[in-house]
C-alpha cells in the first residue's frame, strides 16, 4: 500500500525519484492481535506521520508468515535528505506518542519487536504511476567488504534494470555504512481480481520470484536476513 505524502518538491510521476534519505521499520505484531485493530491502531497515527518534513512517500506493507501465523508488519518512507529521515526517526522515537496511555510510537503494546533503520538512497525509480503500486518487496543484507557505496552505485542501474524485468513498479537501492548493510524495496502492482485468495497468490509469486541481489558480485560476501 502507498500513500503519497505532502513533499511537493518530488515528482509522483515515472521516472527518476531525486531522493537522499529512507526509513524503514519492520515490526512484528503482539499475539492475538487482528489486523482490522492493526488498520484502526495505525491510522490515526499514519496520518500525522506522513506530514513530516521531506517525506516523499510511504509504503505499508502487512503479512502473515507462513509458519507461526504472526503478523509482519512495518513502513518504508522515502525522504528528500538523509538529515529529514534521521529527523523522522528521532520524532519518531522520542517524541510521537499515541494511545491511551500516551507512548511514544514504536513502544506501543501492539508492537512486539521493531527493527528500525535510517539509510542512503543510492537510488530510487517509478516505473509506474504511484496508484498503481500494490505489493511491496523488502528485503536487506549485510556485507564484508570496504568501498560498498561507490560499488553500490555502479550497480544500481543493472540492479534498477533487473527489478523492471522482474515486473516491479518502482525501485530502491539503500545503503546504511555503518551497519553494513544493504536494503532493497520494490513494489509491484495489485492483481486486476482483487480478491483475498487473488492478492495471496500473487504475494506468494512475488517471494519466489529470484532476488535482484543475484547481481551482487561475490566479493560483497553478503548474507540475507
Amino acid at each position: 500500500m502507498a500513500t503519497e505524502t505532502n513533499n511537493q518538491g518530488l515528482s509522483y510521476g515515472v521516472g527518476n525519484i531525486n531522493a537522499r534519505g529512507a526509513f524503514t521499520a519492520e515490526i512484528k505484531i503482539a499475539p492475538r492481535v487482528g489486523l482490522e485493530d492493526i488498520w484502526q491502531g495505525q491510522y490515526a497515527g499514519a496520518q500525522v506521520m506522513g506530514k513530516r518534513p521531506g517525506m516523499y512517500i510511504k509504503y505499508l506493507p502487512t503479512k502473515y508468515h507462513p509458519i507461526n501465523g504472526d503478523m509482519l508488519t512495518g513502513g518504508c518512507y522515502l525522504f528528500d535528505t538523509v538529515e529529514n529521515a534521521k529527523g523522522f526517526e528521532d520524532w519518531t522515537t522520542n517524541e510521537f506518542e499515541v494511545g491511551e496511555p500516551k507512548t511514544t510510537y514504536w513502544k506501543q503494546p501492539l508492537f512486539r519487536h521493531v527493527d528500525a533503520f535510517v539509510w542512503n538512497v543510492i537510488g530510487a525509480h517509478n516505473f509506474t504511476p504511484v496508484e498503481e503500486h500494490g505489493i511491496g518487496r523488502f528485503q536487506r543484507w549485510t556485507y564484508h567488504h570496504v568501498g560498498v557505496e561507490a560499488i553500490l552505485k555502479q550497480l544500481y542501474p543493472v540492479l534498477k534494470d533487473a527489478a523492471e524485468r522482474r515486473g516491479a513498479g518502482s525501485f530502491w537501492l539503500l545503503h546504511r555504512p555503518e551497519d553494513k548493510m544493504i536494503s532493497v524495496h520494490m513494489s509491484f502492482p495489485k492483481p486486476e481480481d482483487g480478491d483475498h485468495e487473488a492478492m495471496r497468490e500473487e504475494v506468494e509469486d512475488i517471494a519466489r520470484e529470484g532476488s535482484v541481489a543475484d547481481v551482487f558480485p561475490d566479493a560483497l560476501e553478503w548474507n540475507r536476513y
